[in-house]
C-alpha cells in the first residue's frame, strides 16, 4: 500500500538479473485462470516502487483485471508504456481514490469493452452508490491529484456505465473525451463531480438516448465556465436531473441543441441551485423554488444565428 510508482523496469536488465534480485517473483505465466499470456512476467518492490519486467516488448493485463491499482494509496505514477489494457473488459474501479496520483503515462487502449451485466435496474428507487460495476463506473474516482490523463485510444462502444467516472478529479485541467461512444451508457451518476479545475466541458459527441441518471452530473464543478451539449444528447429517458448542474457558481453558458426533454422525470429538485450565474427561458433567473418540481421548473430554448438554444448569463 505504500508503493509510489508503477511501471516497467529498466530494458537493460537480464532474466538472470531480474531472478537474482531479492524478492523477485514470477507474477504472470504461460497458463492463468484458463487465459493463456504466452508470456513470463516477473515483478518485484524496490525503494517503494514496483517494477514489472519481461523480456517481451508489450504485456497485456488479463482480460478480468479490477482495481488495478486502487489498492496503493500512495501511488504517484503508473506507467503503461510496454503494456497493453486491449483485452481488459472493466475499468470499474482501476484508479479509485488513488489520492495521491498525479500521473498516469502511456495510453489506455481498448478494442472495444465487454458488457459484463444485463441486469434490469429501478432508476426511481436507485441505490446511486451501488449500480452495475460495468465498464468505466469509478474509474479516476477522487483521485484529486491527477493532473493529465490520455483517453484518446478509448473504444467505448459497449460501455454502459460511466457512474462517477471523473468525481472528485479537483486537478485535472482538461478532461478529453471527444473520441467515446456513449450510446449505450445508462448512468452518468455523479460523473463530473467536484472537478474544480476544469473550466470547459465538451460534450457534443455525446449520445444520452439510453441515459437514466443524470443525479448531480455536473455537481460543484465550481470552475466550469461553458457546458456544450450536442445534436445527441437526448433526455428523454432520464429519470433523476436532481442536483445535475448544482454549485457551478462560475457556470456561464450552457450550449443545447434539444431541450431537456422531462417525460421521464421524477425529480429535478435543486437542479440549478447555486448555480448563480446562469439564467434561461423567457429571460427569468432560476430560483431553487422553481426546482422543488419538474412540472415547475423553467428551461431555456432559445434560437440564435450560432446555436438553435442555450442557455446564457444575463447581460
Amino acid at each position: 500500500k505504500n508503493i509510489t510508482y508503477f511501471g516497467r523496469g529498466p530494458r537493460d536488465l537480464t532474466l538472470q538479473d531480474v531472478q537474482a534480485k531479492t524478492g523477485s517473483k514470477l507474477i504472470s505465466n504461460t497458463q492463468d485462470d484458463g487465459y493463456k499470456s504466452e508470456i513470463d512476467v516477473y515483478g518485484w518492490v524496490e525503494d517503494s516502487k514496483f517494477y514489472w519486467w519481461s523480456e517481451a516488448d508489450f504485456v497485456y493485463f488479463h482480460p478480468d483485471t479490477t482495481k488495478a491499482f486502487c489498492e496503493y494509496s500512495n501511488l504517484v505514477t503508473v506507467d503503461l508504456n510496454g503494456t497493453s489494457t486491449e483485452k481488459v473488459k472493466s475499468f470499474a474501479h482501476w484508479f479509485d481514490t488513488d489520492k495521491a496520483l498525479v500521473e498516469i503515462k502511456g495510453k489506455i487502449v481498448t478494442d472495444g469493452l465487454e458488457e459484463r451485466y444485463n441486469q434490469t435496474y429501478d432508476y426511481t428507487q436507485i441505490n446511486n452508490n451501488n449500480s452495475s460495476d460495468t465498464s468505466l463506473t469509478f474509474m479516476f474516482n477522487d483521485c484529486n491529484s491527477l493532473e493529465s490523463v490520455d483517453l484518446s485510444g478509448f473504444n467505448t462502444e459497449n460501455a454502459t456505465d460511466m457512474k462517477r467516472m471523473f468525481a472528485g478529479c479537483k486537478k485535472l485541467g482538461e478532461i478529453d473525451v471527444s473520441s467515446f461512444n456513449t450510446s449505450k451508457v445508462i448512468s452518468m451518476y455523479w460523473m463530473y463531480r467536484n472537478c474544480q479545475t476544469v473550466t470547459s466541458i465538451d460534450l457534443s459527441n455525446f449520445d444520452t438516448s439510453n441515459v437514466v441518471n443524470m443525479y448531480g452530473m455536473f455537481l460543484d464543478a465550481n470552475n466550469v465556465q461553458t457546458v456544450i451539449l450536442g445534436e445527441n444528447f437526448d433526455t428523454s429517458k432520464v429519470v433523476r436531473m436532481d442536483s445535475m448542474f448544482y454549485g457551478m457558481s462560475r457556470l456561464t453558458t450552457i450550449y443545447v441543441v434539444n431541450d431537456f426533454n422531462r417525460d421521464s422525470v421524477s425529480s429535478s429538485t435543486d437542479m440549478f441551485n447555486k448555480t448563480t450565474n446562469i439564467v434561461g427561458g423567457m429571460g427569468t433567473e432560476y430560483q431553487t423554488t422553481y426546482n422543488n418540481s419538474y412540472k415547475d421548473a423553467t428551461y431555456a430554448q432559445i434560437s440564435n444565428e450560432y446555436q438553435s438554444g442555450y442557455f446564457t448569463k444575463s447581460r
